[in-house]
């Protein structure tokens, strides 16, 4: 007698699907975490490089890269690209360097590439970058100094006397997320607004007002990474900080307190 094979019924179709979704749901947080940690990783690894980079810099020429060499508050210099942080050390990160006797053109070129080049870019959004935390002196407007200005009285900086060891350089912060390639410091753009309404100030109404709400937190990106982000420090490492640390470390970085 010859055996006659049942297939599956409508019911038994539907709980085998609803099994399926349930796992998949279940399973499904947890598979964006590992991608979201896998960014994160790629992402401070790129932080890693730069740090590397501002290193080596720092042993060639006896300062850190600061974010223009040549910024002229006043307006009657143009800025100098090829003074530019990521331009500065873009050789030891592997990119290429402009030098005074390229055509303008060229320069341009360059920089555009340098700029946007892949170690720069945080993979978990095209539109963040890496960027610096930090700046130099400018006899024009010291008080400007924590990010908008070169070396135009000397190469001595805060960040400089902390990287010979003078105060904490491990905690004081070199590299973080951006949306460009520098943050707002808060030593002159004190944060008084509460853009994103957690209880914390955390943005310069003028930055806001004048450039447009892309450009809250300063500038900053400290929530890319689930509500985190990898910064560098001048000592050379790189570690995750939530939003609240990356607020409370640049406070003390710029009042001491």
């Amino acid at each position: 007698m010859r055996s006659v094979r049942r297939g599956f019924t409508l019911v038994e179709m539907l709980l085998v699907v609803a099994i399926i979704s349930l796992l998949i749901a279940m399973l499904l947080p947890s598979l964006n975490a590992a991608r979201d940690e896998g960014r994160l990783a790629a992402c401070a690894a790129k932080h890693r490089v730069w740090a590397v980079a501002f290193e080596q810099h720092w042993t060639d020429e006896r300062y850190l890269p600061l974010f223009a060499d040549k910024y002229d508050i006043t307006g009657a210099n143009p800025l100098e690209i090829s003074t530019l942080w990521f331009n500065t050390t873009a050789p030891y990160a592997g990119l290429e360097k402009i030098t005074a006797e390229m055509p303008s053109a060229t320069k341009n070129a360059i920089h555009n590439r340098n700029y946007n080049a892949e170690v720069r870019r945080c993979p978990a959004d095209s539109g963040v970058y890496i960027g610096v935390n930090y700046g130099g002196f400018n006899s024009v407007k010291p008080t400007w100094a924590p990010i908008n200005y070169g070396r135009n009285v000397g190469p001595e900086t805060d960040v400089v006397r902390s990287r010979l060891g003078g105060r904490n350089p491990s905690r004081w912060m070199m590299l973080c997320d951006t949306n460009a390639h520098f943050i707002y410091t808060p030593r002159a753009w004190t944060r008084s607004v509460d853009f994103d309404g957690d209880g914390a100030a955390d943005s310069h109404p003028g930055v806001l007002g004048n450039e447009g709400s892309v450009n809250y937190y300063n500038r900053g990106r400290p929530k890319t990474h689930r509500g985190s982000g990898p910064y560098g420090f001048v000592d050379g490492h790189v570690r995750r900080l939530p939003m609240a640390d990356w607020l409370n470390i640049d406070h003390w970085m710029w009042t001491g307190r």
